[in-house]
C-alpha cells in the first residue's frame, strides 16, 4: 500500500466510522440469529431422530424419520444462515461501498446494477454467453476518464440427452470477472482486439495462421504482427486497420498491458472501438463482498475490500488513460503516415 492508499486516509477512518458501527452493530444482529437457529436446528435435529428411533424400536422396522431429520433441520439451518448473510452483504454494499469507492474519483456504486449483456457481446472479446449476470456497477469519473465497472459472469449451457430420452441442462462459467469499458479519448475508425495468447501460440506458424482466421471469421479483422517479444508471448492482437492498430498499440500501451496482466494474474483481454476501451479481467473470484459475518466490522476489515478497489481502479493508471497528449494525431495522421512513422508519433507522446 501507498501513502496515500485509502487505507492509510484518516479522514476517510472518520467518515466511515459510524457507518462500520452500525453495520457491526447489525452484523451481531444476523449472528446472534445463525447461532440461535444452530442451536434450535440441532435440538430439533436430535429430538426428531431420537423419537424416530424409539418408534422404530416399537414397530420393529426402521423408520426414514431417524435419517431425515437430521437433513432437514440442517436444511432450515442453511437457509436461515444464507438469508442472514445475504441481508448484511446487502446493508454492506448499500451502506459503505458507495464512500469507499468515492475516495477513487467521482464514481458512484450501485450493487444490484451492472454492464449489460449487450455491451459484454459488443466488446466481441468472447463468446456470446447462454446465461449472463451482471452486479456491483461502479461509474462516472476517474481524473479525466469515464469509466463503467461491473462484475460480470457469463456462461455456456450444455445438454445431453440419456437413452431414455430425457435432457439435462447444465451452464459452465466460461468468464468470471470485471469488465470495464473507459472513454480512451481517441475517435478510432477501425477495431482492435487484444486477446490472451491462447492453445494455439504453442503451435507455430500454423497456430498463428489459425488464430489469424479466427479473427477474420469473428469480425475481428486479421492478425497483427508487432515488434514487442515479450508482448506477443502473452497476447495476440487483431485489427480490421493494421495503421491504426499500431497507433494504438503503442510500445509503452504494449508494456502497460503486461504489467496489468502480471497484476492481476489472470487473462487479460481489451477491444478499442470509437472512443472506448473494453476491457475484461478473467479473475474467477466474487469482487466487493463483504467480511465474513464472524469478523468484527471496524476500518481494519476493509483492507482486502479498498485493495480490490485499488486494483480495480487503478487500471486508469496503469493503462495511463488520462494522457491525452496524442489524441489529435491519430486524427490527423492516420491516413498520411506509414506504420513505422505511426508508431513513431506514439513512443513520443505515450
Amino acid at each position: 500500500m501507498s501513502p496515500t492508499s485509502p487505507t492509510n486516509d484518516i479522514a476517510l477512518q472518520e467518515r466511515v466510522a459510524p457507518i462500520l458501527l452500525l453495520l457491526d452493530e447489525r452484523r451481531q444482529s444476523h449472528l446472534k440469529i445463525c447461532r440461535s437457529a444452530a442451536m434450535w436446528c440441532a435440538a430439533s435435529g436430535i429430538a426428531a431422530c431420537l423419537l424416530a428411533l424409539g418408534a422404530t424400536a416399537q414397530a420393529g422396522q426402521s423408520s426414514p424419520w431417524s435419517f431425515l431429520a437430521p437433513l432437514i433441520a440442517l436444511g432450515v439451518y442453511w437457509v436461515i444462515v444464507s438469508l442472514e448473510k445475504s441481508k448484511y452483504g446487502s446493508n454492506f454494499k448499500k451502506l459503505l461501498m458507495p464512500p469507499l469507492v468515492a475516495q477513487f474519483g467521482q464514481l458512484s456504486f450501485e450493487a444490484d446494477a451492472g454492464l449489460s449483456e449487450d455491451e459484454f457481446n459488443l466488446a466481441n472479446l468472447h463468446a456470446r454467453p447462454d446465461r449472463f449476470s451482471a452486479q456491483d456497477l461502479i461509474e462516472g469519473k476517474i481524473g479525466a476518464t469515464a469509466v463503467r465497472l461491473s462484475e460480470v459472469e457469463a456462461e455456456t449451457r450444455t445438454e445431453r440427452r440419456d437413452e431414455k430420452g430425457r435432457v439435462t441442462t447444465t451452464y459452465t462459467t466460461f468468464f468470471q470477472g470485471l469488465f470495464l469499458i473507459a472513454d480512451f479519448n481517441k475517435n478510432l475508425g477501425g477495431t482492435t482486439v487484444v486477446l490472451p495468447e491462447g492453445v494455439t501460440g504453442s503451435l507455430g506458424n500454423f497456430g498463428a495462421k489459425l488464430q489469424s482466421m479466427g479473427g477474420t471469421l469473428s469480425g475481428r479483422g486479421e492478425l497483427v504482427k508487432l515488434e514487442d517479444p515479450e508482448f506477443e508471448a502473452h497476447f495476440k492482437a487483431f485489427s480490421t486497420d493494421q495503421i491504426e492498430a499500431r497507433y494504438v498499440l503503442s510500445s509503452s500501451l504494449m508494456r502497460r498491458f503486461l504489467d496489468l496482466r502480471n497484476e492481476f494474474g489472470c487473462d487479460i483481454s481489451a477491444a478499442f472501438q470509437g472512443e472506448s476501451l473494453y476491457l475484461t479481467i478473467d479473475t474467477r473470484r466474487n469482487w466487493f463482498e463483504a467480511p465474513p459475518l464472524g469478523t468484527p466490522l471496524d476500518f481494519a476489515a476493509l483492507c482486502e475490500t479498498l485493495t480490490q478497489l485499488e486494483s480495480a481502479m487503478g487500471v486508469v493508471e496503469t493503462l495511463d488513460l488520462n494522457t491525452r497528449i496524442w489524441h489529435e494525431r491519430i486524427s490527423e495522421s492516420t491516413n498520411k503516415e506509414s506504420p513505422q512513422q505511426a508508431t513513431g508519433y506514439l513512443n513520443e507522446g505515450v
